[in-house]
């Protein structure tokens, strides 16, 4: 192996308080098999950062941390660490997985904005209406993903739901024939 050279790596490092931001460079070197039939390249690799990824390894831990606060929507944590909602979001579903909570007499549904997945930008999001709690969210509100969903959720529980919130969005309407025969679907303007 021979040296490639070095190149500057630039890693956010998000372990300043009231807004500074901490900017590692580090420099990276690479190396080449001399044989000329391998050519084969290899980096030097660092513990506190992972291959390809632009944050140490304590961003995650602290955006992780962040989460536990309900209050704060995940673009602000986003904010905070200077990272994007996207990988906010995706380092808390790496890290955390949460089971589902039971279906209530009285659910809401409704979809948040999420980029997540190319395919569609939109998360369906599911609470108890009375008390305001998570039940669950799914990664995309389209019928591929949501009838599955719908369908595996245990009879009692489905049964349970008397009142179906959502707003005038026709599949969440047409969950109270598909899915919660005991609910009537209740229409919110201000969802």
């Amino acid at each position: 192996m021979h040296s490639k050279g070095i190149y500057p790596r630039t890693v956010n490092h998000p372990v300043m308080q009231d807004g500074l931001q901490l900017i590692l460079v580090v420099n990276q070197r690479r190396w080449q098999c001399t044989n000329p039939v391998c050519r084969h390249i290899v980096t030097d690799e660092f513990s506190f950062v992972e291959k390809y990824k632009h944050n140490t390894k304590l961003a995650d831990i602290l955006i992780v941390d962040a989460f536990r606060d309900s209050s704060l929507a995940a673009a602000h944590i986003a904010h905070k660490f200077n990272v994007s909602d996207t990988y906010a979001l995706t380092t808390f579903s790496k890290y955390v997985d949460m089971h589902r909570r039971p279906m209530t007499e009285a659910i809401c549904i409704d979809e948040v904005h999420v980029e997540v997945s190319k395919v569609c930008n939109y998360a369906l999001v599911i609470q108890d209406f009375v008390t305001g709690e998570p039940i669950d969210m799914i990664a995309n509100r389209r019928n591929e993903i949501t009838e599955p969903y719908f369908t595996n959720l245990p009879t009692a529980e489905k049964n349970r739901v008397r009142y179906l919130v959502s707003d005038m969005y026709k599949p969440y309407i047409a969950y109270v024939e598909k899915y919660f025969s005991n609910a009537i679907s209740v229409v919110n303007l201000f969802m």
